[in-house]
């Protein structure tokens, strides 16, 4: 797995106090994903720290579904060499932010977790649906 080994100890580190900072400073939450959307370097694992997700995330398709949401993002931020804004499978907008290192995708910093406005009748509608 190509999970940023490029980086030291001591890089990885500062990295993960800058997450650390930018998650408490923002109230959003934001963490590496390896090229496979899976989540990397956090102490905790970022994904348990939003509860929508977690109850998303317990069942083990859902799972998947998110990794390879965040996969593809990554890969497409890499592509265009620029943040991508997407929308996860159960409905959350995030954004993905490449980390390249000498034309090489190494990882990518998933944020959001968000809503972009209060739930309305139709987001419970399609939020099942999305989520069966």
């Amino acid at each position: 797995m190509q999970d940023l080994l490029l980086l030291d100890s001591a890089e990885k580190e500062l990295l993960l106090k800058i997450l650390e900072t930018y998650n408490s400073s923002t109230d959003l939450t934001a963490f590496i994903v390896d090229p496979n959307g899976d989540p990397i370097i956090m102490n905790k694992n970022p994904l348990e720290s939003c509860r929508f997700c977690k109850v998303i995330r317990e069942n083990p398709q859902a799972r998947k579904r998110c990794s390879e949401a965040y996969a593809r993002a990554g890969k497409l931020a890499a592509t265009m060499g620029e943040p991508y804004i997407f929308r996860c499978p159960a409905g959350l907008v995030e954004w993905a932010t490449p980390i390249l290192y000498k034309g090489q995708h190494l990882g990518t910093i998933i944020c959001g977790q968000i809503l972009m406005w209060e739930p309305e009748d139709f987001f419970w509608i399609e939020l099942s649906i999305m989520n069966k």
